[in-house]
């Protein structure tokens, strides 16, 4: 019972398959399921012993006239091999094949319809959320938020629309605000409170701490003309006239490249415009926003915002490139108001102020302070235009206007009506004022001039300046009849 083929015939469950010991130096079968071969050579049941010893693995060769599929291994001295006829393998083949197709479609329907519930309940659901909750939002429901955590993909996603329905939050206030903006700087009386308060709103509105507008003067330089600051921030509007055109190069060559400036910290500028950034750095700005202002294609200044929140300074660059149109058309309004009000309240002749310009000034006045008057007539205008024309007529004027200029200086001048001439002293001392007169007398032959003179005064201003000229008038004319009588010379004339 000891023997080999008495051990392969105890294990050969398989009836097809064969099993042999074969001796390794003779090659004579000394074992097998088959007692028959004992004894015989392997090569007469049709085996090469060559192929044995030699092959690595498996072999095919044609056993007992079947063409068989072999394994053998060396175990000691012998080499034990399994033997199948390859008819016996493959004779199930189709069916396996059969059986293992419909076990994959069946696996894969099974895969399908899990996958399919899977993203159904997974991501098909969540995509669904989401649309209905983007649908509500592009009907204006701007409060709503998307909130899908089941995957890092879907809470990005949820993040990045968040983000997006807060820009458009953010895109309708700043509509609002500029509405807003737009409405009150138009309710202003006048173009330069409209400025006002336009700066004051572009501020307040983007939490900045300072909103300005420069202009370019007629030096190159640049001029802080308007100025608004946040409770707590100290101005700077007056550091900030004619600042050297070189501070400011840097930006205008932006500006011709239709650019605006954004600087989340200004030290990002400290290498590339150090003298801007030593204007800035003095002020204590760390971001900042500037856009260009124009008059046709020609760049008359800037504005902008200091120290916007950082995450806002995108918003606030677009912002402030939508308001400057409107900006510089307040600034054209307000030039032309200027030229306006400089026409009404100047005499077009001496530039002198007007009855406009004195009734403007008269109101202005500080009540408690002392005022002077002087009221002078140009003597012998009427001949003078009569004989040599209105030409000398208004070289005489001009005389007489250098005249009280030299004689009052510092004071306003202002030109009543063809020969009347008036000077206003607010807060001169009696003495001076009388001084003033004496000089005005004094100056008149080196102007080739004649000026009748009347004055008064006042230690304050409460009482109605009309009644105060009308005593300056009273005494010209006293002076002025006096000057007649003495030259004997026809009045009028």
């Amino acid at each position: 019972k000891n023997e080999l083929s008495y051990i392969f015939s105890l294990f050969r469950v398989n009836p097809n398959a064969s099993y042999y010991a074969i001796d390794e130096k003779s090659g004579i079968i000394i074992g097998s399921h088959n007692l028959d071969a004992v004894g015989n050579e392997c090569s007469d049941i049709g085996l090469n012993f060559d192929d044995i010893k030699n092959t690595k693995g498996w072999f095919y060769s044609k056993v007992n006239g079947q063409y068989s599929f072999c394994v053998f291994q060396k175990i000691d001295s012998n080499y034990i091999g399994y033997i199948v006829p390859v008819e016996y393998i493959h004779q199930n083949m189709l069916v396996m094949m059969l059986l293992i197709f419909l076990c994959l479609i069946i696996v894969s329907f099974v895969m399908v319809k899990s996958f399919e519930r899977c993203m159904n309940k997974n991501v098909v659901g969540k995509i669904h959320k989401i649309i209905q909750k983007l649908k509500l939002i592009t009907e204006g429901k701007l409060e709503e938020r998307i909130n899908v955590q089941s995957s890092f993909e879907f809470q990005e996603l949820s993040k990045y629309i968040n983000q997006m329905v807060q820009s458009l939050l953010k895109n309708n206030e700043i509509e609002q605000q500029i509405n807003k903006t737009l409405r009150l700087a138009l309710q202003a009386s006048d173009p330069e409170k409209s400025l006002k308060v336009m700066l004051e709103c572009l501020g307040k509105s983007l939490s900045g701490k300072r909103a300005y507008i420069f202009e370019k003067n007629k030096l190159g330089g640049d001029d802080n003309t308007y100025e608004w600051v946040a409770d707590g921030v100290t101005p700077e509007i007056d550091h900030l006239q004619n600042l050297p055109p070189e501070v400011c190069q840097g930006w205008y060559r932006k500006f011709s490249e239709n650019m605006y400036v954004l600087f989340e910290n200004i030290e990002d500028m400290r290498e590339e415009d150090p003298l801007q950034y030593e204007n800035l750095k003095s002020q204590g700005i760390v971001s900042i926003a500037i856009a260009p202002l124009h008059d046709g294609d020609t760049v008359i200044g800037f504005y902008g915002v200091d120290d916007p929140p950082v995450e806002m300074l995108l918003h606030t660059a677009n912002l402030l490139c939508i308001m400057g149109h409107f900006i510089e058309s307040l600034l054209r309004v307000r030039n032309l108001v200027r030229n306006l009000k400089q026409m009404s309240h100047l005499d077009q002749l001496t530039q002198l102020g007007n009855r406009h310009a004195l009734w403007e000034y008269v109101d202005k006045l500080e009540r408690d302070a002392s005022i002077g008057i002087i009221y002078c007539d140009i003597t012998g205008l009427k001949r003078v235009n009569d004989t040599e024309g209105h030409e000398a007529g208004d070289r005489l004027i001009l005389s007489a206007c250098e005249c009280m200029k030299k004689a009052l200086n510092g004071y306003e001048l202002f030109r009543l009506g063809g020969d009347e001439l008036l000077a206003i002293c607010s807060g001169i001392s009696e003495a001076d004022l009388w001084e003033g007169g004496r000089k005005l007398k004094d100056s008149m032959g080196e102007y080739g001039v004649v000026l009748a003179i009347g004055i008064a005064w006042r230690d304050d201003s409460a009482e109605e300046i009309t009644t105060i000229m009308a005593e300056a008038e009273t005494l010209m004319y006293k002076d002025k009849a006096a000057y007649y009588a003495a030259s004997k010379i026809e009045r009028r004339r």
